[in-house]
């Protein structure tokens, strides 16, 4: 929340408080969303929140799979990812001699997960690429 209190802050100044700001968060279809709305809502004790702190902010979730398009095309103009891509869309294949692709032994297991991780990359940075917003922005 800090760095999105920051970043909206900054959006305020240089735009002044007409200037609408939506922050969807993305996660999980199963992750718990209510501590982060108990926050953004000040019904939490904890950093200052830039939804009860500026006006026209405006917050919401989105539970999906990020290997698929999250957000319409063209809607993002600024996005951040923390912790994102460190799971695969899926398991290539059991580990037989480790409990991490990169430790095994077996170039096999080894190789069919670095392909899946290649595959996965590809298509998290093309979904990302769709939603972007085209051209300059004037922040």
């Amino acid at each position: 929340m800090p760095l999105m209190y920051a970043c909206v802050k900054e959006l305020k100044n240089l735009n002044g408080n007409e200037l609408e700001v939506h922050i969807n968060y993305e996660d999980m279809p199963g992750n718990d969303y209510n501590s982060l709305f108990y926050f953004c809502q000040g019904l939490l004790p904890g950093p200052s929140s830039y939804l009860t702190d500026f006006p026209n902010v405006f917050v919401s979730a989105t539970g999906t799979n990020f290997y698929d398009q999250c957000f319409p095309s063209g809607s993002v103009n600024f996005g951040f990812s923390c912790l994102a891509a460190h799971w695969l869309s899926r398991k290539p294949c059991n580990l037989t001699k480790a409990l991490l692709y990169r430790f095994s032994e077996v170039p096999d297991e080894k190789n069919e997960f670095i392909r899946q991780v290649e595959k996965d990359w590809e298509r998290f940075m093309l979904m990302r690429a769709r939603e972007l917003s085209k051209g300059q922005q004037n922040f």
